[in-house]
């Protein structure tokens, strides 16, 4: 599998590979750096679901330096192409000053576009 996610650029498999590691599935033992490596590769590559685990994964600091200003980028490219819960993360985000500007009316947008009571276009 690491190699067509490697020579094809197929995201959905980089993602799958970098959660194999993550979790030590179907490899010697879990390496969240490799883990991150993995993810990374899908996100520069617009996946979605990659943006969202890997602006977690910075957010955490799991695999690589806590980078909140870079978990903040990433959660946010995947809150703004219709992530739910990415929306929720970077709500959360907002109302602690996260890596931002701590903004009230910015958190319950997002939150109300997570909940569906806010179209995404209006964030846009």
């Amino acid at each position: 599998m690491k190699d067509s996610a490697n020579a094809l650029g197929d995201t959905r498999a980089q993602i799958r590979v970098g959660l194999m590691y993550l979790k030590g599935e179907g490899v010697m033992s879990p390496n969240a750096t490799t883990a991150f490596r993995w993810i990374e590769k899908a996100a520069l590559n617009y996946n979605v679901e990659a943006m969202f685990i890997l602006g977690q994964m910075y957010r955490s600091g799991c695999g690589c330096e806590k980078d909140t200003a870079s978990a903040f980028r990433f959660l946010e490219s995947a809150a703004r192409k219709g992530h739910r819960g990415a929306q929720v993360l970077l709500g959360n985000m907002y109302l602690k000053g996260e890596g931002v500007r701590t903004n009230r009316a910015m958190a319950d947008r997002w939150y109300s576009v997570a909940d569906g009571k806010t179209p995404l276009s209006d964030m846009l």
